[in-house]
């Protein structure tokens, strides 16, 4: 696949049959109300059903293609970030509640979405987030349509090898050292570069996970261009206002605009590897989760757009199975992320 060429192409991997509603829970530790309650508190910090209409992707850009176009469509460490997703799925709707499947697809996102990979590596979270969809480009586009502003922004990385990441085992290739630039909530910016030692091994990475409209959606393009066209039919001229045709158009465009139109996407992807892979323990463990929940809450984002980072402060190289992996320290993971809203 020339990624050069690529439009918005991913991975699916799986989506949920059905809308049903959550099944037995098989917990003899958590009781069903407690469960159910929980999994309402997800709803809302997200503003969609997880358990409902919703597809899962994996990312198909990632660097390593231009040097080696036969690796497989996605890596173990995204295989681990969808792992928890699976099992929660078919513990809550039961074991056969996933159609799974196995194509790249370029096609209208018409769900919800969880997608698996940063910008740097996944053309779903590249064009929902912002980003130039050419590859070697992770500068943000501004554009007239614009559904709001990250203060978390993916760098393209520092240059030269000896500031590149030697990523060994059955891949052998190298890529940048990438970067995340934060805007912290006084408005001072600060860039953060995971450590690497002499050889360039990845010794720490972070997970970004995002919360924000699905970019890749009719639905969710056609519903943002109403509210923009509705901001401007409002701000014009009084006397227009008072004319039958204004208010046609104002009644067409305020229904086009409702909330229910936009399609999300919840964006689960660290700078590397491992950052996406410690996705496990955030949502592979109930108290990771309800801190998420509880910071988005209490930052008054339940619903809205919301960016939140975690810091995985040790990555460990290991054998597993029949390859050479980074991987991270689940233990080092923070236990209270970052939470930045995605500004309107």
């Amino acid at each position: 696949m020339a990624i050069e060429t690529a439009k918005k192409k991913f991975h699916l991997i799986a989506w949920l049959k059905g809308k049903g509603k959550s099944g037995q829970i098989d917990d003899g530790f958590v009781t069903r109300a407690d469960f159910e309650a929980r999994l309402r508190n997800i709803h809302n910090a997200l503003g969609f059903d997880l358990f409902g209409e919703t597809s899962f992707q994996h990312g198909i850009a990632h660097s390593a293609y231009e040097a080696q176009p036969k690796l497989p469509r996605y890596g173990p460490s995204m295989s681990d970030a969808w792992s928890v997703f699976q099992s929660a799925i078919r513990n809550v709707r039961g074991p056969n509640s996933l159609q799974v499947v196995d194509q790249i697809v370029s096609e209208d996102i018409l769900t919800h979405a969880v997608t698996f990979g940063s910008p740097h590596s996944n053309f779903v979270s590249r064009s929902s987030l912002g980003y130039a969809l050419e590859a070697k480009d992770m500068e943000l586009r501004p554009e007239p349509l614009t559904h709001g502003r990250a203060r978390v922004v993916f760098g393209n990385g520092s240059e030269g090898d000896e500031t590149q990441v030697e990523r060994l085992g059955s891949l052998g290739y190298r890529e940048a050292n990438w970067t995340l630039e934060i805007e912290n909530h006084k408005g001072e910016r600060e860039i953060r570069t995971p450590r690497l030692n002499s050889d360039g091994q990845l010794l720490e990475d972070y997970l970004v996970v995002s919360n924000v409209p699905n970019m890749c959606s009719s639905e969710t393009e056609a519903c943002l261009r109403a509210r923009a066209a509705l901001k401007q039919l409002v701000n014009g001229p009084r006397e227009e206002r008072q004319t039958e045709a204004y208010q046609r158009e104002r009644d067409r465009l305020v229904a086009a605009s409702d909330d229910s139109r936009i399609k999300r996407v919840l964006i689960v992807g660290g700078l590397h590897g491992p950052g996406t892979s410690a996705a496990r323990a955030v949502f592979g463990e109930d108290d990771a989760l309800d801190r998420l929940v509880r910071e988005v809450r209490e930052h008054g984002l339940e619903g809205r757009s919301w960016q939140a980072v975690y810091k995985v402060g040790r990555v460990e190289r290991k054998t597993m199975v029949d390859r050479i992996r980074d991987v991270p320290d689940l233990n080092s993971v923070d236990q209270i992320p970052q939470i930045f809203p995605f500004d309107n």
